[in-house]
Formats: C-alpha cells, sequence, structure tokens
C-alpha cells in the first residue's frame, strides 16, 4: 500500500480538528495493511482516561470526515482507543504526561546506542531527566531518543 505523505497529512489534519473540537490530545495515528485490508489506529488521551463511549463517538466524527472527503481509497478499519501501558513514548507531551513513572530508553549518542532505566523525574523543552536507582540524574534530548516505554515489574 503505497500512502502518499500529504494523504497522511490530510488525515492527521482531520483528526486532529475532531479531536481539538472535543478537547482531546492525539497520542499518535497509525496506518497500516495493504491495499486489500487497511487499518487506521488512533491513538487518544484524555485526562483522567479516556472512556469508551468518548472512542466511539471520536471514531464516528473521524469516519464520517474521512469518507466524505474519500481520503482512504477502498475499504478500511479504523480503530480509536487508549494507547495503553504498553505504547512507545515519542514525544515531550508523553514523557510530561508519564512523570514519576519508571521508563527504559534507548538512546544513541555518538552512533552508538545505550539502554537507561529511570523515572522520568522533569520534562524541559526538549530534554528528558530520568532519576536512576542511584538516585542520579540522567538527562538525554528526545532527538537522541530510539525508543521507550513505561517499566512495568511484576
Amino acid at each position: 500500500m503505497v500512502i502518499k505523505v500529504n494523504d497522511i497529512e490530510k488525515i492527521k489534519t482531520i483528526v486532529l480538528s475532531v479531536l481539538d473540537e472535543l478537547g482531546i490530545e492525539l497520542v499518535d495515528i497509525l496506518l497500516q495493511g495493504n491495499n486489500r485490508k487497511k487499518v487506521l489506529r488512533v491513538y487518544v488521551h484524555e485526562e483522567g482516561g479516556i472512556t469508551l463511549d468518548r472512542c466511539v463517538r471520536v471514531s464516528r466524527m473521524i469516519s464520517d470526515l474521512l469518507d466524505r472527503d474519500d481520503i482512504i481509497t477502498g475499504r478500511y478499519t479504523l480503530e480509536v482507543s487508549s494507547p495503553g501501558l504498553d505504547r512507545p513514548l515519542k514525544s515531550a507531551r508523553d514523557f510530561e504526561r508519564n512523570t514519576g513513572e519508571k521508563v527504559k530508553a534507548i538512546i544513541k549518542i555518538e552512533g552508538q546506542e545505550k539502554e537507561i532505566t529511570g523515572r522520568i523525574n522533569e520534562v524541559k523543552e526538549n530534554n528528558i531527566y530520568l532519576l536512576n536507582e542511584d538516585e542520579e540524574i540522567i538527562t538525554f534530548e528526545l532527538v537522541n531518543l530510539q525508543s521507550a516505554k513505561i517499566f512495568v515489574e511484576f
């Protein structure tokens, strides 16, 4: 499936217009699949948690606009949901929202990947500050982030 960059931007514009109207935050958009089976996943966040009813409402509004403008050709499935605990942290806002949580991150510095673990202590501009087990602050810039997730211990 070939999706043009401007099509993805159109999709994002439509999604953001709906979410802005409802006061809901966009976390991520993924368009996956092939010509026969396409899935548009929209991950959203709302203070206090997003309810199923809100996800259904958002889904209907987005679907109506996408179908009206015929942006995604052919059949597709639209899924609107909370990102859940296992979702990757990508933006400064993702880290801010999870301040105090323990995360595992992989950063790339001087061509080398390094895994770090710590609690999100602070987020300033595009710098993330983690507090490790030795009570030391580890700082990295978002541009060096390869991946990060909330660290769930069992």
